[in-house]
């Protein structure tokens, strides 16, 4: 995947994964001069674009593709999505709920969106399905 995008005065076109802040694994990095509370996923290993998450809600806060954005409800999420989302949940923790496609075309890819108490979507991450947790990188 190709992103024409300057993070942290790096081009993320063809270059190792910026430095920023992350783990072992990853970098989490905000896209300077756009949208706020949007991050960006590099993976450490061979600095690809792994995941994109969406953080919280502003007014141009964007919405994935089916247009699930923060602020929706979990039933509008299980409606959305239907049979391909799973719902998980860690004592006291949020629930998280996990959309995974089915075509061949999105293999390894998912969803997660992340629901505050009251429902609504928190905040959600897209991308490989071992990058797309909503924890930042390098979080346990």
């Amino acid at each position: 995947m190709s992103v024409g995008c300057t993070c942290k005065g790096e081009t993320a076109e063809g270059r190792s994964a910026p430095d920023g802040p992350g783990g072992p694994e990853c970098r989490d990095l905000a896209v300077e001069g756009g949208p706020q509370n949007l991050s960006l996923r590099f993976s450490n290993d061979d600095g690809r674009l792994v995941a994109i998450s969406v953080l919280s809600s502003t007014p141009a806060s964007p919405a994935a593709a089916s247009g699930v954005h923060v602020g929706s409800t979990r039933d509008d999420v299980l409606a959305t999505y239907d049979s391909e989302v799973t719902s998980r949940q860690d004592d006291g923790a949020s629930e998280e709920l996990v959309f995974a496609p089915r075509p061949a075309k999105f293999h390894g890819r998912i969803i997660t969106f992340l629901t505050n108490d009251g429902g609504t979507v928190a905040s959600f991450i897209a991308g490989e399905r071992s990058f797309a947790d909503p924890l930042p990188c390098g979080s346990d």
